[in-house]
């Protein structure tokens, strides 16, 4: 083995397996979570806190596109010198953008679940029982909102200065206690679904102090006072904006995405979408490693051009994307395999297990393409600030095929939910062969700091 490719084994592994333990321990509360609820709650239940769930799957992409930006300066700064004290400033400048933005997105979102929560569950659903038993549960979890959004811009720093193994320990703190709180609301006292919802505020609570606590023993460089983090100018918060303001639209776009989506879903009928709902943690946990790899690229690169070495990034890209697709279509291979055997440990009716079932293998089949997309997208492209491009493909895809195409054939042509999740994988076939042959002309490969 060459010494660049036992470098970059070795960058890769310190970034990659954290995250994808962290990931799938979160995988497998979120299952286990499932399978509590199923054995004691209706298909109402499972629907309404279905759809609180993708509620806050949309917040988090927004949230996620504010840190990502955040994270394409910060792991520049760090690969260019972060520990000296100009950078190390630069990078307190970035975190304080961060703070800002983020704040100011839970807040919005607060005073959405204080005054307008139907208003934005009638979007999802027409049945009156599932939109008031969510309603209930999205107000009881809504400060699980803010406290997310600081322990995931705290995570991505730390996995941008080589701290990757931190949240992985943070996340195995929130996720014990999750798991211990769902299992006392739901087996010992019987909880209604609303007092469910205070598992992910005490959970995200613990994390938040479990990475202070790291931060402060390891005497990480990124807390601050806030005179450091908020002493960013207009000057130094447009030049994140002209990179992260792209990131942000395109999670904005995404979040559109899945509203358009679980509009089409749900219009395939209560029983069909529960059933997707049941096959989602199945599937993230399968597709964790492909992400990470995603997630791990972007590190990789970022640093790496911070550094000036824009030819070794150039060759790392190309490492991440085939050993990411590699992974994924194993793990994909694994998913359609034991499909079966998972859905026999769910004690759930027979017409349900058969939509869970042939949508396990839809999205099985379409994993590599996804996993394509995270590299590509999330990871390469955005590592070297050319995600003005990375925006457009994903407009085109979700505005011209992705959405359309499942609103067709949930509304028009009356597909079962299996085939509207088919259609849904147009749009990743297109990202996947856009964002390839970007990632080949190499024009994304920018050093910003």
């Amino acid at each position: 083995m060459s010494q660049e490719n036992k470098m970059f084994f070795k960058k890769l592994a310190k970034v990659a397996p954290p995250l994808m333990v962290q990931e799938l321990l979160n995988g497998m509360v979120n299952l286990i979570t499932t399978f509590m609820i199923l054995n004691v709650m209706g298909i109402e239940e499972i629907s309404a806190i279905g759809i609180s769930n993708q509620i806050f799957f949309a917040y988090s992409l927004a949230v996620a596109g504010i840190v990502h930006g955040c994270s394409v300066f910060i792991g520049q700064y760090h690969g260019k010198g972060g520990e000296a004290g100009s950078e190390q400033s630069n990078i307190y400048k970035v975190l304080g953008v961060g703070f800002t933005l983020i704040i100011s997105l839970a807040a919005l979102i607060i005073l959405v679940a204080i005054f307008v929560p139907h208003w934005l569950f009638s979007v999802f659903t027409n049945d009156q029982v599932v939109s008031y038993l969510g309603v209930s549960y999205f107000r009881f979890s809504i400060l699980s909102y803010l406290l997310f959004s600081i322990v995931f811009l705290r995570n991505g720093a730390l996995r941008m200065v080589g701290f990757a193994r931190i949240p992985m320990f943070t996340t195995s703190v929130s996720l014990v206690v999750s798991f211990s709180l769902n299992y006392l609301f739901i087996f010992v006292l019987n909880s209604p679904i609303y007092i469910l919802a205070l598992a992910p505020v005490v959970a995200r609570a613990s994390e938040l102090l479990a990475q202070e606590f790291f931060i402060k023993k390891y005497k990480i460089a990124i807390k601050a006072t806030p005179k450091q983090y908020f002493s960013y100018d207009l000057a130094f918060a447009k030049k994140y904006f002209k990179v992260g303001a792209f990131i942000i639209a395109t999670m904005v776009v995404r979040a559109f995405a899945i509203s358009g989506y679980l509009a089409a879903y749900g219009e395939t009928g209560v029983y069909q979408f529960g059933a997707l709902q049941i096959a989602t943690p199945m599937l993230q946990m399968f597709q964790i490693f492909g992400s990470a790899i995603g997630v791990s690229a972007g590190v990789i690169i970022s640093n790496t051009l911070g550094a000036g070495e824009r030819e070794l990034a150039i060759r790392y890209s190309r490492k991440c994307l085939i050993y990411g697709v590699l992974l994924s279509l194993t793990m994909a291979g694994l998913l359609i395999l034991t499909a079966p055997l998972i859905l026999s440990a769910f004690n759930i009716e027979a017409n349900i297990a058969h939509y869970v079932y042939r949508i396990l293998i839809v999205t099985g089949l379409g994993m590599a393409l996804r996993t394509v997309n995270f590299t590509n997208i999330g990871g390469i492209l955005r590592g070297g600030g050319d995600t003005k491009f990375g925006f457009f493909v994903v407009v085109i895809g979700v505005l011209g095929l992705g959405v359309p195409l499942s609103l067709l054939g949930a509304h028009i042509w009356g597909l079962p939910i299996y085939f509207v999740v088919a259609l849904v994988y147009v749009e990743e076939l297109f990202k996947a062969i856009v964002g390839t042959k970007r990632v080949l002309t190499n024009k994304w490969a920018n050093r910003l700091v």
